[in-house]
């Protein structure tokens, strides 16, 4: 949602001035409402009873005014709350890199009181990501996963093929 209030110059016409961001609007629509081949998402939008709210359901002008412009073309239309409906207080211009964060099918984890998905605790603490879930596949706790480096490797990375090896091998020797 925008933070200052955007107020497009006028009605008429506004899909000619907005295109990107009509479209944005007009697929929103689809995926909860237009039921059809065409829409193959729509299982998981309007057939999970996500809706449009009242306030853009009929009106591109009130949409635009909630949201503003896109930021970039590389911004999309995001919900925050994926189980929730398409409403101003639910959606934002989001990048495709925030928008992969933003799914259901990422593994969250929380440790000292901060929940992140594995991707971005992989970025934060320099193990590679695909260790961290090979050590909590392995049973080790999450304090130990996010803590615990390898000095043998550089940057915390392991040998393509050898970390579920390796690490079960540090785990004997902790």
């Amino acid at each position: 949602m925008a933070s200052v209030r955007f107020t497009p110059p006028t009605k008429a016409g506004l899909w000619k001035l907005y295109p990107t961001e009509y479209r944005a609007w007009d697929n929103m629509k689809s995926r909860c409402y237009r039921r059809s081949k065409s829409t193959k998402l729509w299982f998981r939008y309007g057939g999970r009873g996500i809706r449009v709210c009242k306030r853009w359901r009929t009106n591109f002008y009130n949409f635009l005014c909630d949201m503003g412009p896109k930021p970039s073309l590389q911004h999309s239309l995001d919900r925050i709350d994926g189980d929730y409906h398409y409403c101003p207080d639910n959606c934002r211009w989001a990048t495709a890199k925030e928008q992969a964060r933003n799914t259901s099918q990422n593994r969250m984890i929380t440790f000292n009181g901060l929940t992140l998905c594995m991707t971005e605790w992989a970025e934060r603490t320099g193990i590679a990501r695909k260790n961290i879930d090979a050590r909590l596949s392995l049973g080790w706790s999450v304090r130990r996963t996010l803590t615990t480096t390898t000095a043998k490797y550089p940057k915390n990375r392991l040998p393509a093929g050898q970390s579920v090896k390796y690490l079960k091998r540090m785990a004997r020797q902790q």
